[in-house]
């Protein structure tokens, strides 16, 4: 298919990563991965776009193969890879929140230990990421209306 990675000329760590995450098979993209591939090649920044897909894939095992199951969240992960280098960093990124973005959900209302100024610094932080990540993800894929 042309509009799979081979045609991007990605390099083997890349293919790789596509593969196992069930979006290729060698070079060539799975069937459900050529639309979502065609849109990152599309993108502002389609190098960048692919080599952050693939670290999350790597980072997040069973995130390609439920982004090609569940169509809106393989559109919203395209967008969101395509617009947003610190949004879809692993370690911020959180495969929740993209599946409850995708899915037009709110982030559950966060809870923060009283006790323990740390704990609650970071879940402060996961909140605020997945609130960063369900408004961009419901902009990049118009699912968002804003005022």
């Amino acid at each position: 298919m042309a509009d799979g990675p081979s045609r991007l000329r990605l390099p083997p760590p890349l293919l790789d990563a596509f593969a196992a995450a069930g979006w290729a098979c060698g070079a060539t993209p799975s069937p459900r991965a050529a639309a979502l591939l065609a849109a990152v090649r599309s993108g502002p920044d389609p190098d960048g776009a692919l080599s952050r897909l693939a670290a999350l894939f790597e980072a997040h095992p069973g995130l390609g193969e439920e982004t090609l199951a569940h169509p809106r969240m393989g559109r919203a992960l395209v967008a969101l890879v395509g617009a947003s280098p610190a949004l879809t960093r692993p370690g911020i990124f959180e495969p929740e929140a993209l599946r409850r973005a995708a899915g037009g959900k709110a982030p559950d209302p966060i809870s923060l230990p009283v006790d323990d100024l740390p704990a609650a610094m970071a879940a402060l932080r996961r909140h605020t990421a997945s609130r960063l990540l369900a408004i961009a993800a419901g902009d990049l894929t118009g699912r968002l209306d804003m005022p």
